[in-house]
């Protein structure tokens, strides 16, 4: 096998790697998150030697050290602004549909840009919603707490009121 054989053979591996770290084995997923053609990808992964926009995108997408991707050596991951540790925390869902709106916001698109807009506004309306719903769900809590708790009062000196009648009537 030719070096430049087997170069294209490791890119692959370590790409496929990625794939499988990042989406689970999705392809189309890892395509659509890098901003790249399944198809292509696909190839990529075979041993297709990539295309430098495709590396920049895998690698910025990613926070990948492009270093690593072509040749193995160095660290794996970019340390500093690493776009995905600053959301690593947060659901998968949140995650990708951020790395979705950074892609559509690099790319200048004015017509996704206002559909990410709209979709922003409907997500952070639901957001308040469920946030309002939290906030009742405990309210209406501390009304029953509330509640029992008068119950329990009432209930005490009912109980208080039928003592003393007892004991005056014993009297």
């Amino acid at each position: 096998m030719s070096i430049e054989k087997q170069t294209n053979v490791s890119i692959a591996s370590r790409l496929v790697s990625l794939i499988d770290l990042h989406t689970n084995g999705n392809l189309k997923r890892f395509a659509e998150i890098a901003g790249i053609n399944p198809v292509t990808l696909l190839n990529y992964s075979k041993g297709r030697l990539p295309k430098a926009d495709a590396l920049a995108n895998i690698c910025e997408s990613f926070g990948v050290n492009i270093n690593w991707l072509l040749t193995g050596k160095g660290t794996q991951y970019i340390q500093a602004n690493d776009s995905k540790s600053l959301h690593a925390d947060l659901a998968p869902e949140l995650s990708d549909f951020l790395e979705k709106a950074k892609m559509i916001l690099d790319k200048g698109d004015a017509a996704a840009q206002d559909t990410l807009k709209k979709n922003l506004t409907q997500m952070i309306d639901r957001l308040d919603a469920e946030t309002e719903v939290e906030k009742l769900r405990r309210e209406m809590t501390d009304i029953k707490n509330e509640l029992a708790e008068m119950k329990n009062k009432m209930e005490y000196r009912a109980n208080n009121r039928e003592e003393k009648s007892s004991k005056k009537k014993v009297a």
